[in-house]
């Protein structure tokens, strides 16, 4: 398990960097705590927020590893994600379209590179990105959705609780949970040294 806290770390720190430079202001993504579960208990690990997941990002990878990367955020958590990246007011984002979107997408697509990064230079693996869907859906449905469509193979996730925030005060942080999933093989290459 402190492989993956020093994965986790490590993403988060320069995924932190990266975006900071591309938004133009200090932005941070701070991981609170790792890890691995069977799937069947990700509705548990959320609790009662699993009712107010709204939205599921997921993006693929391959390579030496196979699986997919999944950021899960609540209403609330994807509204405020917005009115930071997009360098609004608390509460200026009343609703997810297009543009929150991509703003959300982009960001889970940088954040999921550099995880996958950390994951790559630790195993010293090639591993690749394909490009993020979103879902979106109401309560637990979403969860049943994402993982209908992932045809998943193995039974267990590594999850990263984690907070996104701002240096400027912008309404506290926000919370989301990203769930890595790898395929059998991966999980075997991977596992052996979690």
């Amino acid at each position: 398990m402190k492989h993956l806290k020093r994965i986790s770390e490590d993403g988060s720190s320069m995924a932190s960097k990266a975006i900071s430079k591309m938004l133009g202001f200090s932005f941070q993504i701070t991981p609170l705590a790792n890890s691995v579960i069977p799937i069947k208990k990700i509705p548990f690990l959320v609790g009662e927020e699993a009712m107010g997941i709204t939205l599921g990002m997921y993006i693929s990878f391959s390579g030496d590893l196979v699986g997919h990367i999944v950021l899960l955020l609540g209403t609330e958590s994807a509204l405020s994600l917005s009115d930071m990246l997009l360098e609004r007011a608390v509460g200026g984002t009343k609703s997810l379209e297009a543009e929150e979107l991509d703003a959300l997408m982009e960001i889970h697509n940088v954040i999921s590179g550099f995880f996958i990064g950390a994951i790559s230079d630790h195993y010293g693996m090639d591993v690749q990105l394909t490009s993020p869907v979103s879902v979106m859906d109401t309560g637990p449905a979403i969860l049943d959705e994402i993982l209908v469509n992932l045809s998943l193979e193995s039974d267990d996730t590594l999850v990263i609780e984690t907070t996104f925030s701002q240096a400027a005060d912008h309404g506290g942080p926000v919370r989301g949970y990203y769930l890595i999933l790898p395929n059998l093989t991966s999980i075997k290459k991977m596992f052996g040294q979690l």
